[in-house]
This record gives C-alpha cells, structure tokens and sequence, in this order.
C-alpha cells in the first residue's frame, strides 16, 4: 500500500525526496498525476546533482534492490 503523507499541507514523501532522504519510486508513477511525477523528478535530478542525502553515495543501493538482497 502506498500513499503520501501531507503535513500542514506540505508533501513529506517531495520533501524528503527534495533532500535526498527517499527515491522517486517510479515503477508507481503511474499512479500519480503528471505534475506530481515531474516534480518527484526533478527533486530527485536536483538532489542527485547536488550530491545530497543518499547521493552522497557514488552508488547508493535503491531499496527495492536491497530488500530483494534478503531474499
């Protein structure tokens, strides 16, 4: 079950993408509206760019890898 989570009418999931803290899971962006899918997009290029969060890591593992590690 997926969902996003508002906090005094601020996105958190684009925010903690903003900051490189989540990834733009794009196997659902389908199922988000198109403006929405272009900012988790973006915020994710801009962190990435910026070298932030989880892009600090040359090559940060995506956690749909990591957990199919444990399989």
């Amino acid at each position: 079950l997926l969902g996003v989570v508002f906090e005094g009418g601020q996105d958190v999931n684009l925010e903690m993408v903003t900051r490189g803290l989540a990834w733009h899971y794009t196997f659902y962006q389908r199922d988000q509206s198109v403006l929405d899918r272009q900012r988790y997009a973006l915020a994710q290029q801009q962190a990435r760019e910026a070298g932030i969060g989880l892009w600090r890591d040359a090559q940060p593992t995506p956690p749909w890898d990591f957990r199919r590690q444990g399989e």
